[in-house]
Parts: C-alpha cells; structure tokens; sequence
C-alpha cells in the first residue's frame, strides 16, 4: 500500500473495520500495525500518548486476526480487533500509569481498572496511555512530563482537557476510539476543541468503582463518529457492585442511532443568552438548527438574550442542567447519528492552511498539517 491508502485505513471507523474484518478483507494485525506506525511519526510532534504498548497492541491483534478467523464474526465481542487508547489515570496492569505527574512518573499498576478491564473484555486493542494534564485537574493538556499535547489543526493552540490526548489521538487517525473521563467537561472540552465526537455519559451508565454522590467525575467515549462511541457505549456500559450509583441502561445505544427522528422538539439558541459568538460557528449551528427541521423536528430558537432587569439590578437566566436520563440521552444519540449520516458531526475545524470554508473532515486537514510538522 502507499502513504495515501496507508492514511485511509487509519480513518476507517470502528465499525467499517469490524465490517472488513468479517469479510476478511482487512486483519486487525494490518490495521494495528500500520495506526502504531502513525503514533511512531507522529506523536514526537503532537504528544498524544505517554506510553505506547506496540508489543501488547500487536500481541492483541495476532489473537484477534486469530479469532475471526475461527468463529462468527457476529458471535465475537463487540471491540474485537478495534484500536482504542486508554487515558493515563486509569491503572493498566503491569503498564506505567503517570496521571500525567512527576510523582507517578514510573508506578506501575498491579492491577486494571473496571473500565480497562472492560474495554480488554470486548477484544479491543489496546494501543496506549493517552497524555493529561497532573491528575486531570483542568481543561487544557500541560504537565511536567514534557510539552503540552498540540491541537490537530493548528500547532501551538490547546486541545483543551482533560482529555487532551485522546481527542487529539482521535482526530489524527491514532486510533477510531479513545476513553476519557469527564467531570467538569474533560470529554466535552478536548472534543470541541479538536473537532471530534465526545459525550460524557450518564452518572452511573458505565460503572466507576469509587464514585460517590459527591463527584461528578466518570468515563466516556471519543470518536471520530456517533456510531463509534455508541459501539464502544454498548460494550463498556452497565452495572457492577463496587459502584452501587452504577446501573444498567438496558438499551443499545448503536440501535438508537436508526429509526425517525421527526416529531422530536428541539431547542436551540445561538449564544445560550449571553455569550459572544464566532460568526462561523453562529452560521454552522444556525444550519445544523435547520437540518433537524429538515428532517422532521420541530425547531424552537430561544431568546438570544438572557439579561433581564429586576428591581434589585441585573439577573441571568439559570445555567442549563447537565444532568440527562438515560433515555434523554439514547434520543439525543439517535438525533446526531441521523443528522450527521453517520459522520462526523463536528464543526469544521481550521487547517493548517486556516481555510475557514474547508469541507467537512477530520482528515485532509489533519493530514496536511502532520505533513507540516513532519
């Protein structure tokens, strides 16, 4: 294969490779080996991963490669042969867990997470430790450990976090999936800012030994498209009893992502009542707002001004909730997987070459920038 057929199967999703490897048109062991090349070139630029585990990804892969080979494809574990990198405050056995600080620069766990446990459950491919900042404390991606993760799209700008080198991993072709954690927006944030899929889950949808009433911190999925982190939901969700918040969703959220969404009420506003909006991003959500009416949802824009005035000065309107139910949250995965057709649903993030009317991709642009720095 050349460069450009090598970058493509860096951008398959997770489910056209699950797709190709049951037809055997692709190994997992091809696709694995050619993602861990990628991390090799470009990773000394965009500091993505603290640790790469090459020797257990491929080791994973042979067994996987294995495995379709030698039973129904539809029988196997969901993840079976996906690459998926794990954030760096997970502990992963016999693997160096930093939490991105100095004082845990070279602990070795002796013992994996639930999540970690779970993703390996499901066949995936276990890629790496993905970067942080000290203990995921804050919304950007800078720690002692050496340089800050770069953005994707323009080298020298945040990622935001915590996240921060999952949803860079993601949107350069490091792997179609990665796990974060989400407390005060350490999904949502690296997400935005690194044009890729992120939501933070339901408290308690994905078991987190630990958890309390009193945290608001827990696992969830980074894609390059909704299935993607609907496929990786599906297999890492539910119950267990070390986490007595945790539950069992009892839906698929993959399935959600078919079926009608018209009739469904959708509110929308473009600055939340008080913010100072980018007139791209105003024009990109304005045009978003109006493919759902266009797909039968009925659209209501509210107020763009949210400062009233009341006898004793000035009020904003309450903040919106963040917490959902479980089925808010399968219904609103259903809306962007139909929206988008499957694709990335993200706005368009700035290239290398700042092209602001760019295409809708997570990949030329992305490309053209690794060749920048390489």
């Amino acid at each position: 294969m050349d460069q450009r057929q090598i970058d493509d199967l860096c951008y398959l999703s997770a489910l056209e490779l699950r797709q190709r490897y049951s037809s055997r048109e692709l190994s997992p062991v091809e696709v694995t080996a050619a993602i861990l090349a990628r991390i090799e070139q470009l990773n000394p630029h965009l500091n993505t991963f603290l640790t790469i585990t090459a020797d257990r990804a491929m080791a994973e892969a042979y067994a996987a490669e294995r495995a379709f080979a030698g039973a129904d494809a539809a029988a196997l574990p969901l993840l079976t042969g996906i690459p998926v990198s794990i954030k760096d405050n997970q502990p992963t056995k016999g693997i160096r867990t930093t939490h991105g600080s100095l004082v845990t620069k070279d602990a070795i766990a002796d013992h994996d997470s639930l999540i970690v446990s779970r993703t390996s459950a499901a066949g995936a491919v276990l890629l790496g430790k993905t970067n942080l900042p000290e203990d995921g404390w804050k919304g950007a991606s800078s720690n002692r450990l050496g340089p800050p993760v770069q953005n994707p799209w323009r080298a020298g700008f945040t990622t935001g976090g915590s996240s921060a080198g999952a949803a860079a991993a993601v949107a350069t072709g490091l792997g179609p999936i990665a796990q974060g954690g989400d407390g005060a927006g350490s999904i949502r944030i690296p997400a935005g800012f690194c044009g890729v899929f992120g939501f933070k889950p339901s408290f308690g949808l994905i078991a987190y030994p630990g958890a309390s009433a009193a945290t608001t911190a827990h696992v969830g999925p980074l894609a390059r498209t909704v299935r993607d982190a609907a496929l990786f939901l599906d297999s890492v969700a539910g119950p267990d009893p070390r986490d007595r918040f945790s539950f069992s969703g009892e839906a698929s959220y993959l399935a959600a992502c078919n079926g009608d969404i018209s009739g469904l009420r959708i509110a929308w506003s473009p600055d939340l009542g008080f913010a100072a909006i980018d007139p791209e991003v105003r024009e990109l959500t304005a045009r978003a707002a109006a493919r759902f009416a266009e797909l039968g949802c009925h659209v209501e824009a509210c107020p763009t001004h949210g400062i009233s005035s009341t006898r004793s000065g000035v009020r904003r309107r309450p903040p919106i909730s963040s917490t959902i139910s479980t089925k808010c949250a399968t219904n609103w995965i259903r809306v962007a997987c139909r929206s988008s057709s499957a694709a990335s649903v993200c706005p368009q993030r700035r290239s290398a070459g700042h092209n602001r009317s760019a295409p809708l991709t997570t990949k030329r642009s992305a490309r053209s920038w690794s060749r920048t720095i390489c």
